[in-house]
This record gives structure tokens, sequence and C-alpha cells, in this order.
């Protein structure tokens, strides 16, 4: 009998861990395993085993109550019970957790279940909400307590937004005491940054394993791009920046001093949700605004365009825009911080600066203009098809279910 797995997740086929969660399941059918997705939501998917068990109403409720006392995850009971008799009827070999918080689940009544099911459970970390009393990431605002117990947060006006309520300690604690219930778990980290962190949170004694996330080399590959001639950038020198929703945190703000400074040769190609550049010095027609896709063709063939994208973000646990342009042949830079940084072999697939130091990674770029991009474009895909095909990823992944 083939192993029979269910992926629990926020979303599916969207963003960053949905396009993940897509991929390992498309490929565990392919490899003839039972495997289901059961997520959230944003729009129903058409995909084979793929099930939404949340809605709109659910949703907001959960924003609602989240604004108001500051227990996300602990709204949704309803969708939870849709959700948890949907896993009875399935009777799972192992339950693959991704996302827990998102507003749609309640995650108290889940891990319960789990526990005293007794199934096999993986836990991938996308990022440190499982860590924290309240926040996903804690990097720019150089926060320690979650190592200990969460107070006072200082980021409670940030996603999953509390307008009032600080209840951090209680959310820390509450989460201490469920994992402490899950001896069946694996925690997995797609980045060695990732697993230090888990390291040194209330998750430290349980199993751990570093599998990065995987890319689609064959989508994502080297090739001709039509993008230069249908926006006439044929003899400019593009440096890109790509994110599914541009905020502070991915570097919007190093992007728009880097805009102030260009030579009249280069242009910043920035793909996602709309940005808001004030440059003051630079030339509107300098700058070019892609709107986000979810066209994975889309996205390649501006990748393959690019001489260079440049990765403003300090807090990632691996960033898969750096990974995907290296799949595609393009050289990365990027900030020495967190997860972000073991994407980049510096001097072979492109370089490294100090975390915020934006003109030290302008200096970079324009080495990477000057030695060219054929220089490094072949390490690049070489690193990217080495360690972060989705084939091989997805492998390790299926190593980890049977064991």
């Amino acid at each position: 009998m083939p192993l029979s797995i269910v992926h629990i997740n926020s979303v599916y086929e969207f963003g960053s861990t949905g396009r993940i969660v897509s991929d390992i399941h498309e490929e565990l059918l392919k490899s003839g395993y039972v495997s289901r997705v059961i997520y959230g939501r944003k729009n129903k998917s058409h995909s084979q085993n793929a099930m939404r068990f949340g809605g709109r109403l659910s949703t907001f409720w959960h924003i609602l109550m989240t604004f108001v006392s500051d227990r996300h995850g602990f709204a949704s009971t309803r969708a939870t019970r849709k959700m948890i008799a949907m896993l009875d009827d399935i009777r799972p070999d192992v339950v693959h957790v991704h996302n827990l918080h998102g507003y749609y689940l309640n995650y108290p009544m889940l891990l319960k279940y789990l526990s005293e099911s007794g199934v096999k459970v993986v836990f991938t970390m996308h990022d440190c909400w499982c860590l924290t009393g309240h926040c996903a990431y804690y990097t720019s605002v150089q926060c320690d307590r979650w190592k200990t117990s969460c107070r006072n947060c200082i980021q409670k006006r940030k996603y999953p937004i509390s307008l009032w309520a600080d209840r951090s300690t209680l959310n820390h604690d509450t989460k201490k005491a469920l994992f402490k219930r899950m001896p069946n778990a694996v925690i997995t980290s797609p980045s060695e940054w990732m697993n230090r962190q888990v390291s040194e949170s209330h998750l430290q004694n349980l199993e751990r394993a570093v599998i990065p996330n995987g890319v689609d080399v064959d989508r994502f590959c080297p090739g001709r791009s039509s993008f230069r001639e249908r926006h006439g950038l044929e003899n400019c020198f593009i440096i890109l920046g790509v994110a599914s929703i541009w905020e502070k945190r991915k570097g919007l703000d190093y992007f728009q001093k880097m805009a102030e400074c260009l030579e009249p040769d280069e242009r910043i190609v920035i793909v996602g949700s709309q940005p808001v550049f004030r440059a003051k010095r630079t030339r509107r027609d300098q700058i070019i605004y892609v709107p986000r896709t979810n066209s994975l063709e889309d996205l390649a063939d501006i990748y393959r365009a690019a001489d260079v994208l440049f990765c403003g973000s300090i807090e990632e646990v691996l960033c898969m825009t750096n990974i995907e342009a290296q799949a595609c042949g393009t050289p990365v830079v990027a900030f020495q911080s967190s997860g972000v940084a073991e994407t980049v072999d510096p001097g072979n697939t492109g370089a490294v600066a100090p975390p915020g130091d934006w003109t030290e990674a302008l200096n970079q770029i324009r080495k990477i203009k000057k030695d060219g991009k054929s220089s490094y474009s072949a390490a690049c895909r070489k690193r990217a098809e080495m360690l972060y095909s989705k084939k091989i990823v997805i492998k390790r992944f299926m190593d980890l279910y049977h064991r």
C-alpha cells in the first residue's frame, strides 16, 4: 500500500508557501503516493485531491478576533472541526503541516487532535511564528525574548495585527505546552539559519531536519527572454526586485535609495504588489513596475532578462526568488542576514553585503555589471540544480515520510 500523506496550509497554489505545497503534492502524486492537500483560504483549486475547508466569513471573523484579542489562531473553530473530520475520514500515515497561521485554523484544536491520534507529523517552519508569542519575524527589531518567554511585544501592530491587547506571553506559553505533547513530530527547516532558531526555542527537544524549498529547474532555466524587447530595455543593465507583497521587510526602502543613484544605462525592475517610489533625482522611466504574477513562465522570462537580482530583505527563512533567479542563470546580491545569505555563493553566483548596507550592495551590483552576467550564469545554474532542484528536495521529504 502506498503511503497516505495530507498537507495542511493556509493557501494552495498561491504565494510562496502555496506553491511549495503544490510542488510537493504534485510530485507525490506522480510518484504513486496517496497525497491530499487541505487548505483554508483563497480560491478553490481544481487540482486533484486539493480540498478547501474554510470560507470568507470564517477568515473575516478570525481577523477581527485577532485585532481585538491578540489570540491569533484561536478562531475558525467550525472550519477546524470540518478539517479534523476530513482527517478522520482520510486516516493518513503522515500529516505534513505547513503554516499554522494565516486566519484560517484553530491551531490548539488541530495540535490536540494530532497528539491524541498518534499520527506521524512533519512541521515545516516557513517562518518563525511557531517560535514566538506573536510575530512571524524578529530579526529586524533584534528581539530574542522568544528564547525564554515573550512579553511586552514591540511588534503587536505587525502581522498578525493586534490593535490593543498584548497576549504574547500567554500565546508563547500555549505553544510551548501544545508542542510538548507532540512526540511524534519532526521539525523541518528550509535553511540552516532556521534550524538554529528552532534549536534555541521551545521546539529544541523535537527531532529536526534541514530540507530546503525546491524549485522547478525545468521551468526556471536559462533561455531567451522577450521581456527586454517588450519594455524597450535592450541596451539597459537591469537590477531586478521580486516580492509577492512589497513591504519594508522586503527591502523596498533600499530600492528607493538605489533609485536615486542610478546611472543612465541602469534600470530597476520591480515585480510584485504596487510599490510606492518617491525618487527625487531619478527619471521616472528608469523604474519599471511589473504587477504581481502567478504565471511561473512569465516570472522566469523576467528572471532571464535581468542582469542581477537584488534581494533587499533582512528577514527570510530562505528566499525563493534568489533560487529561482539563479536557476535562470541570473546572479544575486543579498544581505548577509537570516537565511537569505545561504542561497548565494559569494564570488561565484553573486555577492553578499552587510545587513542594510545598500551602498555596498550597489557596489557589488556594479562589480557584476563590470564582470558581465555571463561570468556567473553557469555557476548559478549548477548551484540551483545541485541544491534546490524540486525533485531532489521532494525525494528527501519522501525518505522522511517513510522513516
